[in-house]
């Protein structure tokens, strides 16, 4: 009886993949089950729902969803962040043993259900995202709230200060509760002269309040010093200050020329400690130099001399030149007496929810089963699932991609950049374009991160680069303080990840394909150390499962997988770095000849016109011709001419 045919194909095709990797992850999961199998005689796939039931079973799927989920030479500084990360596997593997024991049917279960464990690891370990780059959490429920503590500063006057968003605004708010105010007196200020209680009574309404300070209580600040002097008469530029003789208010000189009363700021003059009744005094040289006209300086020295007493101030000059003073005073706070600001939290609630997930399904025909099992000894179910972990993949980390661009459209101006990276040096520029890439790159990316840095007033955060695998090779520096490895346990990696740490900054370069055509570095950042949230992926549940038919194909069985996720943005913040002249070249020629049509074997299909520059593209078929080039071109050889017969054209 004749045999047709082979159980197995010399060749199988599969578009440049071979699934070598996901073979390496089925040995993997062969030695779990068979390891179940010894040890509670359990068939995993056929029996799952006593294997996920069985304590010791379940230990084993277990350890095998959590163990070598993660490079722990990764976490060879950070012991709690690898407890974390076990954590939060321990938490996922609970989601998925949890769903998988609802949809099992009482008595059976479905076999394709147990392959949850592998391939919702397989998905996890290869999200490019969330490896240092964006905050990570594992959701108990589709549907949670999450608490946020707020940390405020709160005026006098109530006004609530964000601690971490507005942390420019802290310094201003403290200092208004007790303002250090600049009054201008005229000189000499000495105490008896009627001038004089109205130049006290201008410094204490500035300090105090209209009705002056409480006597017995209120006192000046022992910071009160001179800051300025006031030349009577000179040549004032734009930009500088005057002091007006009605009011003793700031202005700025608005158009050049001489002026009445030119400010001219120098280093704070303190009443330093004095003897005896006076309890502060000053003496001090004071060197000014000021403009008398348009091209013509002088400089005075001078000499300032005074004292502080129960609310009293004297000052007097050496040189008559100084028309007064700028006397900067503020509040004695040690009385306690006055308004101050105060801190409190609030707790900010949201309810978070896992939307619902969008399939992919699959339809599988038992002979299509059968047929490729005995043509290319190809297992049908794994190589849908094989594929089912690359599209599952992709769209997840296609989705976050997503939807962190339309944050960094959507976010505040002040909480972004964007900019621009030439690899290509400037013009005149000594060094190799190699060269100018790694000695400017790093300085560039630097300030960049500074930036965004400022914006969260938080310097305790790792900043992350991710790009395409042919930019981020060209940016990484040579040292590092880490590198992923190609593969985690039987798990192919399809990225990398370089830490690399500066100046006590983190930076961490990822690649990936899944950048692949695109110019732009996303920069991220993510806290260390801390309980901020800038973005986070919230990861729940995958579900894999042959028990929902194809919505085309409803007669066949049909594989059916999700995976359910949602990223959060909290305090957002984006950096979008576009490299131009990757290659380092600003000129380019196109290649209008890719394939080199006019560069065969056969000389005659390329004749050049060796008389004169235009260059002969057909093919000759006449005498003529050759004749005439083989004799131009044995005069340039300094040959004698050959005679070459033409060939007959078909």
């Amino acid at each position: 009886m004749p045999v047709v045919g082979n159980t197995k194909a010399d060749v199988v095709m599969g578009r440049g993949s071979n699934f070598k990797e996901n073979r390496k992850f089925a040995t993997a999961i062969r030695e779990m089950t068979e390891n179940i199998s010894e040890n509670t005689s359990i068939d995993y796939f056929l029996n799952a729902q006593s294997a996920l039931m069985n304590p010791e079973a379940r230990e084993a799927i277990k350890d095998f969803f959590v163990e070598n989920s993660v490079d722990v030479n990764e976490f060879a500084d950070n012991p709690e962040g690898y407890a974390d990360h076990k954590e939060m596997m321990e938490a996922l593997f609970e989601n998925d043993r949890d769903k998988l024991l609802e949809y099992a049917a009482i008595g059976s279960y479905n076999p394709v259900m147990g392959l949850v464990f592998p391939l919702h690891k397989n998905l996890l370990m290869n999200n490019i995202f969330d490896k240092g780059a964006i905050n990570k959490a594992v959701a108990k429920t589709p549907k949670f709230t999450l608490s946020m503590k707020i940390r405020k500063l709160v005026t006098p006057d109530g006004e609530e200060i964000d601690m971490f968003t507005d942390q420019d605004k802290l310094y201003d708010a403290i200092e208004a509760t007790a303002p250090a105010v600049e009054t201008f007196v005229k000189l000499p200020l000495i105490p008896g002269s009627a001038e004089y209680t109205a130049a006290m009574k201008k410094i204490t309404d500035a300090v105090f309040g209209g009705l002056g300070p409480v006597k017995g209580i209120d006192n000046l600040s022992i910071e009160t010093a001179v800051t300025a002097i006031v030349i009577t008469d000179a040549y004032g530029h734009i930009g500088d200050y005057t002091v007006e003789d009605t009011t003793g208010k700031l202005k700025k000189v608005e158009a050049d020329g001489t002026v009445k009363n030119l400010v001219l700021k120098v280093s704070p003059r303190r009443f330093e400690p004095g003897y005896g009744e006076i309890d502060r005094q000053m003496m001090t040289k004071v060197t000014a130099t000021y403009y008398t006209d348009a091209s013509n300086t002088k400089t005075v020295n001078v000499y300032l001399s005074g004292f502080m007493k129960n609310n009293e101030i004297m000052v007097s000059c050496s040189d008559s030149t100084i028309g007064g003073v700028l006397i900067k005073s503020r509040r004695d706070t040690s009385n306690a007496m006055l308004r101050t600001c105060s801190v409190r939290w609030d707790a900010v609630t949201n309810i978070v929810e896992i939307p619902n997930a969008i399939p992919i399904n699959c339809p599988i025909s038992p002979e299509e089963v059968k047929d490729i099992k005995a043509l290319y000894n190809e297992d049908q179910l794994s190589n849908i699932l094989g594929m089912f972990k690359t599209v599952l993949g992709n769209y997840k980390d296609d989705r976050i991609h997503h939807e962190l661009d339309q944050s960094f459209l959507t976010m505040p101006k002040a909480n972004k950049f964007s900019e621009t990276f030439d690899f290509a040096p400037p013009e005149g520029y000594a060094l190799d374009f190699v060269e100018w890439r790694h000695k400017t790159f790093m300085d560039a990316l630097d300030n960049y991160a500074t930036y965004l840095i400022q914006v969260l007033n938080d310097p305790n955060v790792t900043i992350s680069v991710i790009g395409a695998p042919n930019i981020i090779r060209k940016i990484t520096p040579t040292e590092y303080t880490y590198q992923s490895p190609s593969s985690i346990g039987p798990v192919e990696i399809d990225y990398t990840r370089t830490v690399v740490t500066s100046d006590k900054r983190v930076y961490n370069f990822i690649s990936s394909d899944k950048m692949r055509n695109n110019q732009n570095l996303i920069i991220l950042l993510n806290p260390r150390n801390s309980d901020r949230v800038i973005y986070c992926i919230y990861d729940y549940q995958l579900y894999l499962s042959n028990e929902i038919r194809n919505n085309q194909m409803y007669t066949l069985p049909a594989v059916h997988a999700f995976e359910r996720f949602k990223l959060v943005a909290y305090q957002p913040v984006q950096g979008r770095l576009r490299i131009l002249n990757q290659t380092g070249m600003r000129s380019r020629i196109e290649n209008s000849d890719p394939i080199g049509t006019n560069l065969m074997n056969d000389y005659t299909s390329f004749i050049p016109d060796m008389t004169g520059s235009k260059q002969v593209t057909e093919y000759p078929n006449n005498s003529t011709v050759y004749d005439t080039v083989n004799t131009a071109k044995a005069a340039a050889e300094g040959k004698a001419p050959r005679k070459v017969e033409p060939t007959a054209i078909d």
